[in-house]
């Protein structure tokens, strides 16, 4: 039977037998490094799994144990940021809601960009910041449209310019977006010119989309 001292007790131990800080951190058992110890439901003493790097210390509610998380809005990802390259100028057909091409991806923080589409990864859901601006040429009394289209549809549209000459103009459309897992995020133009438009590509990536997760 196992004991604490040299010799069995004539009858069990308590508490009371035992002085404050008798027992030093080189009499407790072996455990896993980067553990922590804690209590159960029950009260009796567990330990806590090793996180990951960057990960903090969050509390379950009561009666279950601390766990290991991601930081709640920490380093604001997933993040997305994609561009038209200079040069691929993309034609938008009049009268038609088109897609926007954003050919180069600069930033994907989790692969969620793809086909020019957003989609927010598992466990990721939560607030978004989209930003877009476009540029693009304009024709006489011409209305210029960009909208964010969440889950194919049309969400949030702004009318950008209306025109009485040919000029080129930019457009810009932001908004916060709560998002569940697997919705998507997808960039389009309208225009009312009569004739086939321009979206431009350039040097200096003004026509862009930035996604981001706030909270």
């Amino acid at each position: 039977m196992p004991y604490i001292g040299k010799s069995p007790t004539a009858v069990p131990l308590s508490a009371s037998d035992l002085d404050d800080d008798i027992i030093s951190l080189a009499k407790l058992a072996s455990g896993t490094d980067g553990n922590l110890i804690t209590y159960d439901a029950s009260g009796n003493p567990v330990a806590v799994a090793t996180g990951d790097d960057g990960q903090v210390l969050t509390s379950a509610g009561a009666g279950q144990p601390c766990a290991f998380e991601a930081a709640a809005g920490g380093g604001s990802t997933p993040v997305v940021s994609a561009y038209a390259s200079d040069g691929s100028n993309q034609t938008v057909t009049t009268s038609t809601w088109t897609q926007v091409v954003f050919g180069t991806e600069e930033v994907d923080s989790d692969g969620a960009f793809a086909s020019n589409t957003f989609t927010v990864p598992s466990g990721e859901g939560g607030n978004y910041m989209v930003s877009t601006h476009i540029r693009y040429s304009l024709g006489a009394s011409t209305t210029q449209k960009i909208a964010i289209y969440k889950e194919g549809s049309n969400y949030i549209e702004k009318l950008n310019w209306r025109s009485d000459g040919v000029i080129e103009k930019n457009g810009h459309l932001s908004a916060i977006i709560n998002l569940d897992a697997a919705e998507t995020i997808k960039i389009y133009n309208y225009h009312t010119r009569g004739i086939d438009n321009t979206i431009h590509g350039d040097s200096t990536r003004s026509t862009r989309v930035d996604i981001f997760k706030v909270n």
